[in-house]
């Protein structure tokens, strides 16, 4: 190939240049010491190599020898090195272990390859650096082994990085759920006994005080227990985003799942849920957490600012290629550009006063993530009796870019 003999001609020239306009011919004092090993069963890639290391400048090479890839096993075990070079005498290759060896020793140092030629397609395939003996040059080969040594440092690294996020990644989960689950439990409880104490269950309250304590204790509760469910939601929307898993899920089930894990805060507030599901079978192919997530945030919100002892209405339909998800309750209208021209993560209204619209168009902008993730469509309007009406419509198969 023309191309690369001409990148092998460039690097020999700019390293020939190098060694003689910056180094004089001699050893330099400050070279860096440089342990190899070569894999050579004959001896005359060893004569070859040692030949042309010595008129390298900037290694002093301290070169040994095995003759087999068991043998290099027992080298590197006593004399660790900082670079492993593999002959091409087919003879080194007859260890029945000589593959396992050979990707134990890839994993710890870089290796190079004479002349490019290996007896086992699997290691040649992993090979990025060869020597060409027909064409080794000091200044060539002084140029590889400063690569060889640099790509494995930038392999080393991105392993460690690529380890490290794994853990940031399992910390940040182990935190949602601690969150989840620690700080929810009580937060439920603090709001359902606070409830039951405001509606007299145990007994009328004739101190005034202790009311209003009862209902800022609530309030609070409520509030808190709402900017965890949003916290929560953002961050796994974001992770189903990333990495959507597709399935075949019944929508019916995940409407099911959504209530059934808010049901307990309407309840606080003497509201019900009604459901009303299509009788034929919603199976659609999409990413079913980060639909029950977004059908999450739309209940929470639709909780939190409907009043007290109104009703929220969920409902789905079977439309043939498509299945709709309704939702209706009795909070603030977003009907319009308003909310749909928001951005993506933090919403709209920001130098409103009207909380509620503020806080419902963020919960908006996670729906609008997962429904345009499954190239659907969200709508939203007012309805006859008041309040909002969110439509989700979604296509019952798998986007073709997904």
């Amino acid at each position: 190939m023309e191309t690369i003999a001409d990148t092998r001609k460039f690097a020999d020239i700019f390293a020939n240049l190098h060694l003689t306009s910056a180094k004089p011919v001699k050893a330099v004092p400050k070279a860096k010491t440089l342990d190899v090993l070569i894999i050579d069963a004959g001896g005359i890639d060893f004569e070859v190599l040692k030949e042309q290391l010595r008129l390298i400048q900037r290694y002093n090479v301290n070169l040994s020898r095995a003759y087999s890839f068991t043998d290099a096993a027992k080298v590197l075990e006593h004399n660790p090195v900082e670079l492993v070079v593999i002959g091409h005498n087919h003879a080194i290759y007859a260890d029945d272990d000589a593959l396992n060896i050979y990707a134990e020793i890839k994993n710890e140092m870089p290796v190079l390859f004479m002349s490019g030629s290996t007896s086992d397609d699997s290691m040649e395939a992993d090979s990025v650096n060869y020597i060409d003996v027909d064409t080794l040059t000091p200044s060539l080969l002084e140029v590889t082994i400063r690569v060889a040594l640099h790509i494995f440092t930038i392999e080393q690294k991105l392993e460690q990085t690529v380890v490290r996020l794994n853990e940031v990644q399992r910390a940040k989960d182990n935190f949602f759920a601690h969150v989840s689950h620690d700080l929810k439990t009580p937060l439920n409880a603090i709001l359902g006994y606070s409830e039951a104490l405001m509606l007299g269950a145990f007994g009328p309250l004739e101190n005034a005080n202790v009311a209003d304590t009862l209902s800022v204790i609530n309030r609070a509760g409520t509030n808190l227990l709402g900017a965890i469910n949003e916290l929560i939601v953002r961050v796994s929307s974001v992770d189903y985003l990333e990495k959507p898993l597709w399935e075949v899920a019944d929508i019916n089930e995940i409407i099911r799942t959504a209530v059934g894990q808010v049901d307990v805060f309407a309840s606080c507030r003497n509201q019900q849920i009604n459901t009303r599901f299509d009788a034929a079978l919603c199976l659609t192919e999409c990413e079913s957490n980060a639909l029950a997530q977004a059908v999450t945030s739309v209940l929470t919100n639709a909780i939190k600012y409907s009043p007290e002892q109104s009703h929220i209405s969920v409902s789905t339909r079977n439309c043939g290629r498509h299945v709709e998800i309704v939702i209706c309750d009795q909070s603030v209208v977003l009907a319009g550009p308003s909310w749909e021209t928001a951005p993506s993560q933090y919403g709209c209204f920001e130098q409103s006063a009207d909380i509620a619209k503020q806080e419902t168009c963020k919960g908006l902008s996670v729906v609008r993530s997962v429904v345009d993730l499954h190239h659907g469509q969200l709508e939203v309007s007012g309805h006859a009796d008041g309040g909002s009406m969110i439509k989700i419509t979604l296509p019952r198969s798998r986007p073709r870019n997904q």
